[in-house]
């Protein structure tokens, strides 16, 4: 994620000190940072707001004790 902002970033700054030309640099930076985006995209991450995380946060919990409840079950057995 690191990566990817400062990509961003940097491909940024570029552009408003060089102007939208295109040059082979912008174009690397480019190629890297949408190698980077596909990267955390593929591990799952999504933009979320604060009540979206908290709600997540909740649900995996939720999902732990679950799984912690059913394992104490099946070692009874």
């Amino acid at each position: 994620m690191e990566k990817h902002n400062a990509l961003r970033t940097i491909g940024l700054e570029y552009i408003k000190k060089n102007g939208e030309k295109t040059d082979e640099f912008l174009r690397a930076n480019h190629k890297e940072f949408k190698v980077t985006q596909k990267k955390i995209e593929a591990l799952g991450y999504r933009e979320m707001t604060e009540q979206q995380y908290s709600k997540w946060l909740n649900d995996m919990e939720a999902e732990k004790n679950k799984q912690r409840t059913q394992n104490n079950t099946d070692s009874k057995l």
